[in-house]
């Protein structure tokens, strides 16, 4: 019996983590052609990112500034890389406050996306 409520918890659990996930339209009007202050949860480290229309990223970090590519799935998954290394793809979440959070499909937060601004703020 327990392990059915558990079961029933976690499927109700990913449930609504699945339907909290942004779509591709609303990734992309979020994150596209705006600068980004984030922290990448993973590295622990700031960040500000500029995405650019034409599918460039450029982040900039206290080790400098980065060059990469993203894109968008159809089913609402936000996709980033960099040279050398494996491209990322998550999906991007409400987190409360402004904020939103880059997932991994198996729940793994990668980066909190805290400050939108509209626009290359910075001239990337």
């Amino acid at each position: 019996m327990k392990r059915l409520i558990l079961l029933g918890l976690l499927l109700i659990n990913g449930v609504a983590c699945a339907a909290g996930n942004l779509s591709a339209q609303e990734v992309r009007t979020l994150m596209v052609g705006n600068t980004i202050a984030g922290f990448n949860e993973i590295k622990s480290m700031e960040y500000t990112v500029y995405f650019q229309p034409e599918g460039k990223i450029v982040l900039v970090t206290a080790q400098g500034k980065r060059l990469g590519n993203w894109r968008l799935v159809d089913d609402g998954h936000f996709c980033s890389a960099f040279p050398a290394e494996p491209e990322l793809c998550t999906h991007v979440t409400p987190y409360g406050e402004g904020a939103y959070r880059r997932l991994k499909d198996d729940g793994t937060v990668t980066h909190t996306l805290k400050k939108f601004t509209p626009g290359n703020v910075n001239n990337y």
